[in-house]
């Protein structure tokens, strides 16, 4: 099994293909509560990050590693693109974006049954001069569509006095 962890890992890495995934993966952002479910789901989220709402995108590799007694593997990677279409109602603002990325991956029977992705993007978008709120709902809103969070919220966009329906997750 040690190969195949190796093997798995480093042809996700290189291609974010979601046939690496098992048909009923589960795929969680650290900071929300439910994990994306199933191989389908999964390809939805990839496919708007890496083609329809980022144009350019790609993941430039920094580390693949695999713990091969664990069938563990880990990409540290930066994810980079322009931000020119629809990301889940936050309009296209045309800005490059870098944001720095952690997975770990359990693999078995040679395919990805569960990722845990952390990534920093509150600090990058504040950095970039993007309001609190906004913020929040990039954040908050990121893999909105494929995940229900515990608790809600309702905050105001001052920029347009547009009321925004959070889901609020403890940290």
């Amino acid at each position: 099994m040690s190969q195949e962890t190796r093997r798995v890992i480093e042809q996700y890495a290189r291609s974010h293909d979601p046939q690496c995934f098992a048909e009923d993966a589960e795929f969680t952002q650290v900071a929300l509560l439910n994990p994306i479910e199933g191989r389908d789901a999964i390809a939805d989220m990839l496919r708007l990050f890496y083609q329809e709402a980022f144009s350019d995108a790609r993941g430039d590799l920094r580390h693949v590693a695999a713990d091969t007694g664990q069938d563990l593997g880990f990409i540290e990677f930066t994810f980079h693109g322009q931000h020119t279409g629809d990301l889940m109602g936050i309009p296209a603002t045309g800005r490059t974006v870098d944001i720095a990325m952690l997975g770990v991956y359990e693999i078995r029977d040679g395919l990805i049954r569960r990722c845990r992705l952390k990534i920093r993007l509150a600090a990058r978008l504040l950095r970039h001069g993007h309001r609190r709120t906004l913020v929040l709902r990039a954040v908050l809103c990121i893999l909105g569509r494929f995940v229900a969070t515990a608790r809600r919220k309702s905050c105001t966009d001052h920029g347009n006095g547009q009321p925004l329906n959070l889901h609020v997750v403890p940290l």
